[in-house]
């Protein structure tokens, strides 16, 4: 059993950060580090995605494969933010070509999916998350939109991975239209973070 502190990814335990919106966020994140607190960990997700969008992966993986390894304990709390981080380390996975990791942490999602939505509502959710992108990327506040954006970034991947895998969902939905859609959010989740 994983206990509430762990280890701290390596990107945490170093000084300062080349992003000044980062530099000013890890500190916070190191002293509040848990893999049993359902804020702290949706706010490590999201930190994370703010390493992908910056070209970070290898720092970013540091954080979803962390969280991705805490077992399923019946508590969606936790468990959707760690359905997420896992299949954000499986994307990375992928894209490293590292097909059989990538299959192996995919299947721990088919066993315990974190979203489920009726037939009528996931084609209204999927597309809400395009204008949460907007939206988060229009936002006067650079915590609040980068936020909501790194969020809707880690659900669009979570249903992208799915996917790819097989895992299916009360509705069909297009992947390679999230996968435009993810790499456009990246792209302009990038852009805020750079100009904090």
């Amino acid at each position: 059993m994983l206990m509430a502190r762990t280890s701290l990814p390596p990107i945490l335990t170093e000084p300062g950060d080349a992003n000044r919106y980062l530099a000013r966020r890890k500190p916070t994140l190191a002293r509040r580090w848990s893999l049993t607190r359902m804020s702290d960990l949706f706010d490590q997700v999201a930190f994370g995605v703010y390493l992908l969008a910056l070209g970070r992966e290898q720092d970013a993986d540091s954080i979803f494969a962390l969280i991705a390894e805490v077992p399923f304990s019946e508590n969606y709390n936790v468990w959707t933010p760690v359905g997420y981080a896992i299949c954000l380390h499986a994307r990375l996975l992928c894209l490293s070509g590292d097909m059989p990791a990538w299959r192996a942490t995919l299947e721990r999602i088919g066993e315990h999916p974190v979203e489920a939505y009726s037939v009528a509502d996931l084609p209204a959710y999927l597309a809400a998350l395009a204008t949460d992108l907007d939206e988060g990327y229009r936002e006067k506040s650079l915590k609040w939109g980068c936020y909501r954006m790194a969020m809707a970034l880690a659900v669009l991947c979570y249903y992208r991975e799915c996917a790819l895998a097989g895992i299916e969902h009360d509705s069909p939905y297009d992947a390679e239209a999230l996968e435009s859609l993810i790499l456009s959010g990246l792209s302009q989740l990038r852009e805020r973070l750079e100009g904090a």
